[in-house]
This record gives C-alpha cells, sequence and structure tokens, in this order.
C-alpha cells in the first residue's frame, strides 16, 4: 500500500467515523466496527513514518502552515509525489466477508466505498 492510499484511506475512515457520529445509529455490526478501528490503527502505524518524513521537506523547504499550494517550490512538490508513491509491502489490514457487511445498517453508497477494500472474497 502506497503513503498515497495510507493518506486516503485514514481520511475516508475518519469521515466514516464522523458520519456515523452525528447520524447517532451505530451503523456497523461488531465484527465490522473492530475490522475498522483495528485498521485505522495499523493505518496510523505506517503514516508516523511518512508524517516525519514530509516534516522534514517542509523545513527543508521552509513550507509554514500559513504557505499557500500555489507558493510551494516546484522541488517540495516533485518531492512530495516522490514521497506519496513509496509503497509499505508490510502493511496487513483487517479483512470481514461481505456477509458481514450485508449486516450494517443504512449504508450509504460512499460508506460502502471506503470499505468495499476490506471485503475478502
Amino acid at each position: 500500500m502506497k503513503n498515497r492510499d495510507i493518506v486516503k484511506k485514514l481520511n475516508e475512515f475518519q469521515n466514516l467515523k464522523t458520519r456515523e457520529k452525528e447520524s447517532g445509529i451505530a451503523k456497523f455490526p461488531v465484527r465490522v466496527g473492530f475490522a475498522i478501528q483495528k485498521n485505522i490503527r495499523i493505518l496510523e502505524e505506517a503514516y508516523k513514518p511518512y508524517l516525519a518524513s514530509l516534516k522534514e521537506l517542509q523545513e527543508r523547504y521552509n513550507i509554514q502552515e500559513n504557505t499557500l499550494p500555489e507558493d510551494y517550490p516546484s522541488n517540495f512538490c516533485k518531492d512530495i509525489e516522490e514521497l506519496l508513491e513509496i509503497d509499505n509491502e508490510d502493511v496487513n489490514l483487517e479483512v470481514f466477508s461481505l456477509e458481514d457487511l450485508e449486516r450494517c445498517q443504512n449504508l450509504t453508497l460512499e460508506d460502502q466505498e471506503v470499505l468495499f477494500f476490506m471485503i475478502r472474497e
């Protein structure tokens, strides 16, 4: 799994958790909820080296919080792209069956899209 995918999945999981909390309805049975929480922890661990490298790049190119993306040096953007393409081969995510997912309540298409990669065939 590439760094790009890890960042994307962490954001998607955060949005999923927020939508579930805002709805006030538990959408996930225990098995699916457990898999989601476990995968969040696994992805957060895989994200740590990416974040450290990102901070190094920001320091090297003197990128401040208020720096707009259009003001980034082109080499910084190139280095970020390289960083996002690094593959993390030992990311072993928890999976569940389609049957487990079918027991979920009130899943939107967006929810299903976020969880689709976790279904074992």
